[in-house]
């Protein structure tokens, strides 16, 4: 159980479905799509971890320069594993540790047993005890949507395109397959991220659909539509 390290630059945009797919398609013969998302994407959903007082959604709110996120992924509800993540934000740029355990273990945690993340000689997991335990983290909320993923090697540059956002708060079994959502937002999430370098034609034609950009994020979106 080896922790994955990745830090990138991130920019987020709003864009029309309409928009989304059209620059997706203009993308597509100059990127490789996600391996998992060959056919037309793939299903990301989470549990969210955060405070008693939802301070990780309330930094986000307020703009707070250094935030993190914990959360719990998986892609399919049938999985037997799922991926446990940290992700710190400074600024524009994105550290994301993450690793992979058990479903049982996911249940633990996500009962508020933080001890299975003890004695494991993972210092990621060590660090989540600590944080998780002085903070008092607990569930917070599933948040799930469609994921079109393109990627391109000079730069480590990954487009993602995150459509039908929705919701569960009511019900916070990650692996529910019955599991019933709110819709969140109508819009499409679309995600630049690199290492060091942003290739100038690709620049180019995200420029050309001049989309909005917003800082948004979908757990704090979902948080805030039960608050």
């Amino acid at each position: 159980m080896a922790a994955i390290e990745v830090m990138r630059s991130e920019t987020k945009y709003l864009l029309s479905r309409h928009e989304a797919r059209r620059l997706a398609d203009r993308l597509a013969p100059f990127m490789k799509e996600d391996a998992h998302g060959k056919g037309g994407g793939y299903r990301v959903r989470s549990l969210y971890f955060d405070t008693p007082y939802g301070d990780d959604a309330a930094d986000k709110e307020m703009g707070v320069f250094s935030r993190r996120k914990i959360r719990l992924r998986i892609y399919d509800p049938k999985q037997e594993n799922a991926k446990l993540e940290l992700k710190e934000k400074r600024g524009g740029v994105q550290k994301k540790r993450s690793v992979w355990v058990t479903k049982a273990f996911a249940y633990r945690l996500a009962d508020g047993d933080l001890s299975v993340l003890c004695g494991r000689n993972d210092p990621l997991l060590d660090e989540l005890y600590v944080t998780m335990s002085e903070n008092v983290y607990r569930p917070s909320v599933v948040v799930e949507y469609d994921r079109r993923a393109f990627t391109y090697p000079l730069g480590d540059v990954r487009i993602t395109f995150d459509s039908g956002v929705r919701a569960s708060r009511g019900n916070l079994d990650l692996f529910d397959e019955n599991m019933q959502f709110v819709t969140v937002f109508p819009d499409v999430v679309t995600e630049i991220k690199y290492t060091g370098y942003f290739p100038e034609f690709i620049s180019d034609l995200v420029s050309d659909h001049s989309p909005v950009r917003d800082s948004v994020s979908k757990y704090f979106l979902s948080a805030d539509e039960f608050d």
